[in-house]
């Protein structure tokens, strides 16, 4: 199993909110490091690539999208979904080109068009963990 971990970046930075980004990843990276469940968190990668280097929009786009290929589920955080076109992006990509499942915790704020990408949506990552267990984990 590869989870593509995924949520408004951008709009937290901007915020200076980065909790919201790192708290519900932490909880899930617990549970995919005890499980030899592989991940991307562009989280991790974020900081960086916005503060220290001047990245061409299709190369960001690029590796996104090479990373969506490489997993079989996205993990979403709606919070604030409406003010992230590049994590729209990611969800109707990997649902609809991809046709992959998509679980999201967080307010469904987004577009009714965004939110049909979402297969199953959790009241928090606890249940997001169950679900992966449950559902999946024939491929953990």
């Amino acid at each position: 199993m590869y989870l593509y971990l995924a949520s408004a970046l951008s709009h937290y930075k901007k915020i200076d909110r980065w909790d919201k980004v790192t708290k519900w990843r932490d909880i899930l990276i617990d549970f995919c490091d005890d499980n030899n469940v592989k991940y991307f968190n562009p989280a991790k990668e974020f900081p960086l690539n916005i503060c220290n280097r001047k990245l061409d929009e299709k190369l960001i786009v690029d590796q996104n999208i090479m990373f969506m290929k490489k997993s079989s589920i996205m993990i979403v955080n709606l919070d604030c979904i409406e003010y992230s076109p590049g994590t729209q992006f990611e969800m109707c990509y990997f649902s609809q080109v991809l046709k992959r499942p998509i679980i999201a915790i967080g307010e469904k704020n987004g577009s009714p068009h965004i939110l049909y990408s979402v297969s199953q949506h959790c009241d928090n990552v606890d249940e997001v963990i169950g679900i992966l267990g449950d559902l999946f984990s024939q491929d953990m």
